[in-house]
């Protein structure tokens, strides 16, 4: 009977308003302190590094996760696989997640895979959405882009719109691609302010694919994609200012946009040569100054 009592005063002490109001300021203090990793890692870990040994599975993701990446301390991969593995246990989706990020930097496929199906299984929707481009590159089987696309469409639905761009492309890449089908998904992501999409909209905007020819929403969509930060919407647009007619031909400020866009991305290195060819010694120079103001 004692005993009996005894549990009973302790379950009391744990569900009591001063408990549930101790964890509520420690989640809070928690939730900050994730905030802030941005601003003030150092800082930040110190609230997360004592929640995480208490067992805190938010705590446990984001000490594992500067651990793995550097933040507010040197990375190191053991310490994080250990700290993330344990949030992971007990059902952080982004560890798992971060734990399949690790695997496949380190080439251990199957080993990712496995953590993207416990992330999927939590509802996770970048592990989809990394699953995806898995299946859909063929790594770890055959390609499958029907999957790819079934995996895809339930990372848009779980919040994601930067995947719309992947399923677009997708789409167009097989022979009976449904153009119209693309450009419908990337204009629900474009409506959400995802740049890659309003990017991939543009183009299509303006070859007329999937529907009309537009070049009045393709110059719209490829400057707010621009504004964005998006190296290729930049490079989509000086191809479209530097065209022969609209009130949009600018071929000045459009190689400005292609040299921005390759001092963004060096992968875009000799796209600007086709655009600057026509243009006088003088309009290069324009061009070379206005890109340093962007």
């Amino acid at each position: 009977m004692a005993r009996a009592l005894a549990i009973a005063v302790l379950l009391l002490g744990l569900t009591s308003p001063v408990a549930q109001a101790q964890d509520r300021a420690a989640s809070e203090a928690l939730l900050a302190a994730e905030a802030q990793l941005a601003t003030d890692p150092v800082a930040a870990l110190k609230v997360i590094l004592p929640e995480a040994r208490r067992g805190q599975p938010l705590a446990q993701f984001l000490l594992g996760e500067a651990y793995r990446t550097g933040t507010g301390r040197d990375a190191d991969v053991r310490l994080a696989r250990d700290w993330l593995a344990k949030a992971a246990a007990q059902g952080e989706g982004r560890a798992a997640l971060s734990l399949a990020e690790i695997d496949l930097s380190e080439n251990k496929l199957p080993a990712a895979i496995g953590w993207l199906d416990r992330a999927m299984a939590a509802g996770e929707a970048g592990a989809f959405r990394r699953r995806a481009d898995l299946m859909a590159a063929g790594q770890g089987g055959d390609a499958d882009p029907g999957g790819a696309l079934a995996l895809y469409g339930v990372a848009l639905e779980l919040g994601d719109p930067g995947v719309a761009a992947a399923m677009a492309d997708l789409i167009l890449a097989t022979p009976s691609g449904d153009a119209a089908r693309a450009r419908a998904l990337l204009a629900s992501a474009a409506a959400l302010g995802d740049g890659a999409a309003m990017t991939r909209l543009g183009i299509l905007y303006r070859d007329g694919i999937g529907g009309a020819a537009d070049p009045v929403a393709a110059f719209a969509l490829l400057q707010e994609a621009v504004s964005l930060g998006s190296p290729d919407g930049a490079i989509a647009l000086a191809g479209l200012m530097a065209g022969d007619t609209g009130y949009w031909r600018n071929p000045v400020l459009g190689l400005a946009y292609c040299l921005w866009a390759v001092r963004s991305d060096a992968a875009f290195t000799g796209a600007c040569d086709p655009i600057a060819a026509p243009l006088t010694q003088p309009e290069r120079d324009e061009a070379a100054r206005l890109a340093t103001g962007f």
